[in-house]
Order: C-alpha cells, then sequence, then structure tokens
C-alpha cells in the first residue's frame, strides 16, 4: 500500500521471514565500512499488538550500520532518510537510498554516509515529519564536513514511502 517495489528490496537482498513468535517480518541487511559482524533489521509486515517490537536487529553494536538500498536503474544521486522502508523508495526514485535506522546518527554512521555521498553525489536529507530538527542537525553535521546536501521537509505524510511517487518526485525537484 506505499507503492515500494518488492524487486528492488530483492535484488538489495531483503527476504520475508518469520520470528520465533510467528509474526511476519522482511529481514533487511545492512551495509558496513567497519563492522566485522553482520547486522540487519527484521521489519514487522504486519498488524500486531503494542508490545511487538516494529524492529528487530541482532544483539551487537549497530557501529556504523546502514541500511542502503541501491536503484534498479541509473543512480541521480543520494537520499540520506531515517528507516529501510524510505531507503526502499528513494531507489524507486532512482536514488541510492540510505537509511540511518534512527534520527541520531553517530560519527561512525556519519563516516559512512560521507563515504556513500562521494561515490554517489547529489545528496538529499528527508527526516521523517516529526523529526525535521533531526534532519537539520545532521544536514548540518554533513555540511561540516564538506558533504554537501538539501535538506528536504515531509508535508501532508509521516515520511518518504508514506508518500505517494508523485509527491515523492515533486519533493526532489
Amino acid at each position: 500500500q506505499r507503492n515500494l517495489d518488492s524487486h528492488i528490496a530483492e535484488a538489495n537482498g531483503w527476504y520475508p521471514t518469520y520470528d520465533d513468535w510467528g509474526w511476519a517480518r522482511v529481514v533487511i541487511p545492512a551495509s558496513s565500512l567497519v563492522n566485522t559482524w553482520p547486522y540487519f533489521q527484521a521489519r514487522l509486515m504486519q498488524e500486531a499488538p503494542g508490545v511487538v517490537k516494529r524492529y528487530i536487529s541482532p544483539p551487537a553494536p549497530r557501529g556504523d550500520a546502514l541500511a542502503v538500498v541501491f536503484p534498479s536503474k541509473c543512480i541521480l544521486g543520494s537520499i540520506i532518510v531515517e528507516g529501510p522502508m524510505d531507503a526502499l523508495a528513494a531507489a524507486g526514485m532512482g536514488y541510492v537510498g540510505v537509511a540511518l535506522m534512527g534520527n541520531k546518527p553517530g560519527e561512525a554512521v556519519l563516516d559512512h554516509i560521507e563515504e556513500i555521498v562521494k561515490v554517489y553525489g547529489d545528496c538529499h536529507v528527508i527526516p521523517d515529519r516529526d523529526a525535521f530538527q533531526e534532519g537539520a542537525e545532521i544536514t548540518a553535521k554533513l555540511w561540516t564536513r564538506g558533504v554537501r546536501c538539501t535538506l528536504k521537509s515531509i508535508q501532508g505524510a509521516k515520511d518518504l514511502a508514506e508518500l505517494s511517487p508523485e509527491r515523492r518526485k515533486i519533493l526532489i525537484s
């Protein structure tokens, strides 16, 4: 219902599973420059009681892990977002989607983002609607590192993935 491309997800190594309690999840592998252990997020894919966590990750430090999603065609640049579904939406628009898996990245995560943006350029930061201040802080930190990026504000939706494909394109233009 969010108009996300399952073929892009599959091409980036995402796969469905059930957790130990029988809840349907999609496993989203993470990318790292320095971690020596694998990291992932397993996102809940169905309605569940509030006590069921939306995301499950391994009991290991996150380090510099990011959920990076590559588009299936040419790359137009990079979009930094909060969650993996937003990164999938960005990839559907032709951008490398870079999900922070939160909105307060540490220095190791910023180092990783910097390396990605050096390669793919044309950087946009699109925080969730309720985390615009955090997005501004991320943008400022990237600018102090010499990474030029544009901060975009979500209107009428919670995040990039909730916008229609048409409204995503308008936001980037």
